[in-house]
């Protein structure tokens, strides 16, 4: 995962905005997993589509070897 400089989020806000996603995404599918939630009941949850959902869940299985915490900066409370 590379360190970016801050000046690089203005040079490149796709990858910003693409991190920021998989943070919220890591979020959601950590909820789905500590709370034992169903797809609808996560969708419901997070007032997704449950579509949502299973694009979260695809995300994140591709994702897997990214350092959660490095993306930790990215996600919105």
């Amino acid at each position: 995962f590379p360190t970016r400089r801050s000046s690089d989020l203005y040079d490149d806000p796709a990858w910003f905005q693409r991190n920021r996603r998989l943070a919220r995404d890591f979020k959601i599918w950590s909820a789905m997993q500590q709370d034992d939630l169903s797809v609808e009941e996560a969708a419901e949850r997070f007032s997704v589509t449950v579509r949502t959902i299973f694009r979260i869940m695809r995300r994140c299985r591709d994702a897997a070897v990214i350092d959660q915490e490095e993306l930790a900066v990215f996600a919105a409370d």
